[in-house]
């Protein structure tokens, strides 16, 4: 990127050629040259001592400022890139600067304007429409973040970032098989490409097509950002193969629904005759010590050192937790038809069970709105608390927040403008414990796509899940249910961002279920 600008930059130099103007240029492609070296301070340098000579040198300006964009020096670096468009509005690669400097300060509209202002003027400037279409698919203008993406590839067909990024919009988008193609074009051009291997697996688990997928899943340590923390330990990587109590540690990752929906295999490694050694969430030690109690359970220590007596227990191999499935679910029919594999503390479920039947007559459902963060496309996972009224009026039932924020503005709001109360206890942002035995005990959840679904699914309570039009892989592309728990049921989205019709299905559904306990009673 840096020599194809960088070689732009030089063609268009903008000084009448004289012989200083010649010794300037001179000058500056041995800057060039350091910079390329990643001698970038003796560069930066350089270019520094060319404008206290030459004030109006619009080359040095426009390097040092890309070079101090690329260095997070971005408040000046944006400064010396406006002048350079001041003296030069015409001039492509600094306005595709100005608009990296704007990214990375977070003015997200004035870089998608610079961005833009680039292209028009360079239509097959590939790099500002990769940059362009990314802003743009964070916006969630899938379409033409695709069309950029597709130009870019249509003026540098050998660009992975191209065809990586084309892929992320489209799978994105619920194009899942074109997304695949996507991600196997980036391949062709970068073998070793991590994000576009993990952008793979996640259209091939997203198709059913697993034990392809789980190949694929094994490049998440290596991808730029958002990696699973891989843990330091020097025991060999387990591979799939048993031996009598065989001593293995597996290490969990990623976030609570992720562990506990991976934590479905962990039966099958202690079926084997596996010795197994636990490490999850401390969230989650309770939990899995009662429900796996053949295994020796303790907590992630945020250091990733091992306890003493673990680390003495003789480990012979180690696995990621998210690593099993590769050897446990490789099809659809490896999936097992369970009730259950947690178990909630009975005593804490008595006592959930005591402070439900207080809320009076009817159906206890517990409920939760919102899902994810802005990178896991919260937007497009959540819906506001104010769109569930038709399910809050429901007769005969009762709603409980599962939420694992503080939700009591949003709670005290909706009360306040709809008069639909939804219970709301505390300490189950606390102790998951005790939201484990609080679900345990619920007649119903009904969730977008948050953890509290894997947590339903994997005590073997009825979920209802409302899913986006395209969800996480794990939720799958089409049809009603979900691999992983035989309890849950999937309501869609029939298209993008409409979440009426789901709200009337659910509705529609929840009145037949809280009328046939009302007979029942």
């Amino acid at each position: 990127m840096l020599k194809r600008i960088v070689s732009q930059l030089l063609r268009m130099s903008h000084a009448p050629q004289s012989t200083s103007v010649a010794d300037a240029a001179v000058t500056l492609g041995k800057a060039v040259d350091l910079q390329r070296s990643g001698a970038r301070l003796e560069a930066e340098h350089m270019y520094r001592q060319l404008l206290e000579r030459d004030a109006l040198n619009v080359d040095a300006m426009h390097l040092l400022g890309a070079l101090l964009v690329g260095e997070g020096q971005l408040e000046e670096g944006e400064q010396l890139l406006q002048k350079v468009l001041a003296l030069d509005p015409g001039c492509a690669v600094a306005h595709f600067h100005l608009g990296s400097a704007l990214h990375a300060l977070k003015e997200l509209d004035r870089a998608v304007e610079s961005y833009q202002r680039a292209i028009s003027l360079k239509s097959d400037f590939s790099a500002a429409r990769v940059n362009c279409g990314i802003l743009l698919q964070q916006r969630a203008d899938l379409t033409a973040a695709i069309k950029h993406f597709r130009a870019a590839i249509d003026s540098q067909p050998e660009n992975a970032e191209a065809h990586y990024n084309l892929g992320r919009a489209l799978y994105q988008s619920g194009s899942t098989l074109e997304a695949l193609a996507a991600y196997e074009c980036a391949l062709s051009h970068r073998p070793e490409f991590a994000d576009a291997h993990f952008g793979k697996a996640m259209a091939l688990l997203r198709i059913d097509r697993y034990a392809a997928g789980w190949q694929e899943y094994e490049w998440r340590f290596d991808q730029r950002s958002d990696a699973p923390l891989r843990r330091p330990y020097a025991y060999r990587m387990w591979s799939g193969e048993f031996a009598e109590n065989q001593t293995v540690l597996v290490w969990g990752e990623q976030g609570l629904g992720d562990e506990i929906m991976f934590a479905s295999c962990l039966p099958d490694l202690i079926a084997a005759d596996q010795r197994l050694l636990l490490e999850c969430s401390p969230k989650l030690v309770s939990l899995f010590r009662r429900s796996f109690p053949a295994a020796t359970v303790f907590a992630a220590a945020k250091d990733a050192v091992l306890p003493p007596d673990v680390d003495a227990a003789g480990i012979e191999a180690q696995i990621a937790i998210g690593s099993l499935p590769r050897f446990f679910r490789r099809g659809v029919d490896s999936f097992p038809d369970h009730s259950g594999y947690l178990h909630a503390d009975p005593e804490l479920a008595e006592r959930w069970r005591e402070r439900l039947d207080a809320l009076g007559a009817g159906i206890k459902v517990g409920i939760s709105w919102r899902g994810g963060t802005p990178q896991t496309h919260q937007a497009a996972r959540s819906i506001p608390l104010v769109q569930w009224l038709p399910v809050l009026r429901s007769p005969n039932a009762h709603f409980v927040s599962l939420q694992y924020t503080d939700a009591r503005s949003e709670l005290a709001a909706a009360r306040s403008s709809t008069g639909m109360a939804v219970a709301d206890f505390a300490e189950i942002r606390a102790d998951y414990d005790q939201t484990a035995a609080l679900v345990s005990v619920l007649d119903l959840i009904i969730s977008v796509c948050t953890s509290v679904v894997h947590l339903g699914g994997a005590l073997g309570r009825p979920v209802w899940v409302m899913a986006p039009y395209s969800p996480e892989w794990r939720y799958g592309i089409a049809g009603d249910m979900m691999s992983w728990y035989p309890s849950v049921r999937i309501f869609r989205q029939p298209a993008s961002a409409a979440w009426e019709p789901v709200i009337e299905m659910v509705t529609g559904k929840l009145a037949n279920v809280s009328a046939r306990a009302l007979g029942e009673q």
